[in-house]
C-alpha cells in the first residue's frame, strides 16, 4: 500500500483509542497527521481514559463470566477444588483408580483456574490505572500461587511410580488412556524432576521473582 494509505491506518487506530509504536517516518513525515511525533515514539491515545473508547473496540470479557458474582463464584470452586486436591498428597501411587481420581480433578482445578485467573488478567490489562482490577487481579493471583504451592507434591510423586507400574495402569484403564503421553514425558523426565520440598520453594518464590516485571509492566502501561 501507498504511504497515504498506511498513514490513514495509523490515524484510524490512534482515533480509535489504540497506543502505536512504530518506527515508520510516516510518524514524522511533515506532511502527515502524526508530524509531531517522534521516530520510535508511542503515540499517545487520542481518548486518553479508556472508559471513552466504544465497546465494540474493547474484549467482551462477559464471555467468560455473565458477572462480578459469577467470578466470585469461580473462585471460590478454585479454593475448593485444592482442597479436594490436598487429599491426594501422599496416595498418587496407590493405585490406578486413585491416580485416575486424582488427574481428573487436577484437570477441573486447572481449566476453572485458568479461566478465573484469566478474567481479571484480562480487565486489568484494559487499564493497568485502575486500581480496582489491579486489586481484583492480585486476589487472582494469590489463589494461582496457593494452588501452585500446594501441588507441588503431583509431579515428584508421579514420578516416583515405578515406570513399568505406570505404564500397565495407563495402558488398562480407561479413565488414564488419555494420559499416556504425559505418563511418557514423566518418565522420560523422571531423573530431573525436583524433591517435593524443592517444587514447593519454586513455588513459594513465584511472586518474588516476578514482582520487577509485574511493577515495570504496570508503570510502562501507565505513563
Amino acid at each position: 500500500h501507498d504511504d497515504g494509505y498506511l498513514s490513514e491506518c495509523l490515524l484510524n487506530l490512534r482515533n480509535k483509542g489504540i497506543a502505536v509504536e512504530t518506527d515508520s517516518p510516516l510518524c514524522y513525515n511533515t506532511h502527515s497527521p502524526m508530524e509531531n511525533y517522534g521516530k520510535g515514539r508511542r503515540l499517545p491515545m487520542e481518548n486518553e481514559a479508556r472508559q471513552k473508547i466504544e465497546p465494540q473496540y474493547k474484549w467482551r470479557l462477559t464471555d467468560i463470566y455473565e458477572t462480578e458474582e459469577d467470578w466470585e463464584k469461580a473462585l471460590q470452586r478454585v479454593v475448593s477444588l485444592n482442597d479436594q486436591m490436598k487429599g491426594y498428597r501422599g496416595r498418587l501411587g496407590e493405585s490406578a483408580a486413585v491416580l485416575a481420581e486424582a488427574l481428573a480433578l487436577d484437570e477441573k482445578l486447572s481449566v476453572e483456574l485458568e479461566q478465573m485467573f484469566l478474567y481479571t488478567k484480562l480487565y486489568r490489562d484494559l487499564d493497568h490505572a485502575d486500581p480496582y482490577y489491579q486489586s481484583l487481579n492480585d486476589r487472582a493471583l494469590s489463589v494461582l500461587y496457593q494452588v501452585q504451592e500446594d501441588g507441588a507434591f503431583v509431579m515428584p510423586e508421579l514420578a516416583a511410580i515405578q515406570p513399568d507400574t505406570l505404564l500397565k495402569w495407563v495402558r488398562e484403564t480407561p479413565a488414564l488412556r488419555d494420559y499416556a503421553h504425559m505418563a511418557d514425558d514423566i518418565i522420560r523426565s523422571r531423573a530431573h524432576v525436583l524433591s517435593e520440598r524443592e517444587e514447593q520453594l519454586m513455588a513459594m518464590a513465584t511472586p518474588a521473582l516476578e514482582t520487577m516485571d509485574t511493577a515495570f509492566t504496570l508503570l510502562d502501561s501507565v505513563d
